[in-house]
């Protein structure tokens, strides 16, 4: 049975094996993709159909292309 050690000063996220400064980087890096894709995103929606052929871009793929740049990010 687990016993529950009430003078230990360990912090949740020390014993799962995580630091504040690693999950603020983690949630940062997501924050930095999620706003590259939304950019992204939004410029080309902007762009004419005409524009987007120019590019080679259907509008069907503005979605999946503002993806791929945020993982290239």
């Amino acid at each position: 049975m687990a016993t529950y050690d009430a003078h230990d000063r360990t912090g949740l996220l020390d014993r799962a094996g995580l630091s504040l400064s690693a999950l603020f980087t983690d949630l940062g890096t997501r924050f930095r993709r999620w706003n590259m894709s939304r950019v992204t995103r939004e410029a080309l929606s902007q762009l004419s159909d005409r524009e987007l052929a120019d590019i080679g871009v259907s509008r069907s793929q503005i979605r999946e292309i503002s993806e791929r740049v945020s993982l290239d990010a």
